[in-house]
């Protein structure tokens, strides 16, 4: 169970202005055990997966983040504040300890990236959602929504060979469009659901990053 909230949840001590949180059991019956994570800034979560041993959390926000490292103790989540809205994509330990992190942004720092969706993909995370601007540095953009999703390789052993069809970003040139939920099929397609202004299709994708479904 993983959710954000202004606030504690549980009487977890409160980090920021909207914290992540999320809830782990170890049996039906066991206790529930809550962990409230973050940053001082905002961590409005909008999906989340157990996926490769982490919880996988992503959502929006006016920041940049980074895992460090210090001399003693655990990993720190850090933030740098950005120009626009860019998506974040965190993996914590199930007991809440931050291991890795991605920002989700466009080249320039100037759109708005709203990220909904979340897959698990051969060893790999699928972000979905849309933006307002150049996310896919594409020759020309209209200004107006438009449906964005991504692969982002997340194991620690991604091979530079490898990098170059696992890492990719696609953006759909058809304005008032959103892919709202990604599914994938045996890792060899990547299914999402897709609005295109008042209609609803299922959109196929190709593990490097290609459109399958005519449009």
């Amino acid at each position: 169970l993983f959710g954000s909230a202004s606030g504690s949840v549980g009487g977890a001590p409160v980090i920021g202005g909207t914290d992540a949180f999320f809830y782990n059991t170890q049996s039906g019956s066991g206790n529930l055990n809550v962990y409230q994570v973050g940053t001082e800034g905002n961590e409005p979560v909008a999906n989340g997966l157990l996926f490769s041993n982490l919880l996988w959390l992503t959502g929006s926000t006016d920041g940049a983040y980074a895992v460090s490292e210090p001399d003693e103790g655990d990993p720190e989540l850090t933030r740098q504040q950005t120009d626009s809205t860019a998506g974040f994509l965190l993996g914590f330990s199930t007991t809440g300890q931050i291991r890795q992190a991605f920002s989700i942004n466009d080249e320039d720092d100037m759109s708005s990236e709203q990220l909904l969706a979340l897959a698990g993909f051969d060893g790999d995370l699928v972000v979905a959602g849309n933006t307002n601007g150049d996310f896919a540095s594409q020759a020309a953009t209209s200004g107006q929504e438009q449906a964005i999703i991504a692969r982002v390789p997340v194991a620690a052993d991604t091979s530079t060979e490898s990098a170059a069809f696992r890492n990719w970003r696609y953006q759909l040139a058809s304005d008032d469009s959103v892919f709202r939920a990604v599914q994938t099929y045996r890792d060899d397609e990547i299914v999402t659901l897709t609005r295109l202004g008042s209609d609803w299709r299922l959109l196929v994708f190709s593990p490097e990053g290609q459109l399958l479904t005519p449009l």
